[in-house]
C-alpha cells in the first residue's frame, strides 16, 4: 500500500527496546469509498524491529510503501520504505 509520512514517534519499553509509531495518510479506496467514507485515512503503524531507526524529520511528507501478509485473518506489517 502506498500512504504518505506525516509523523512518527519513537520510543523505548521498559525493557529497553526501540520502537517506532509512524502516522501515515492514504485515499480510501473506491469500495471504502462507495460505503460513505470521505478524504483521507489516517492510521499509525508500529513499525518492523527491522526499520525503528530509519525515519528521520525530513522524510516527513514523503511517501512510503507498506507491505503486509495476512495470516490467519490478522494483517502483519512486514516491510516499510520510504521513498
Amino acid at each position: 500500500m502506498e500512504a504518505r509520512l506525516v509523523g512518527f514517534k519513537r520510543f523505548e519499553s521498559k525493557k529497553g527496546e526501540t520502537y517506532c509509531v509512524a502516522n501515515v495518510v492514504y485515499p480510501y479506496t473506491e469500495a471504502e469509498k462507495a460505503r460513505g467514507n470521505y478524504g483521507e485515512n489516517v492510521e499509525a503503524v508500529f513499525l518492523p524491529s527491522h526499520v525503528v531507526n530509519l525515519l528521520t524529520e525530513k522524510d516527513i511528507g514523503k511517501k512510503v510503501d507498506l507491505s503486509y501478509t495476512i495470516s490467519q485473518g490478522k494483517a502483519y506489517l512486514d516491510d516499510f520504505v520510504v521513498r
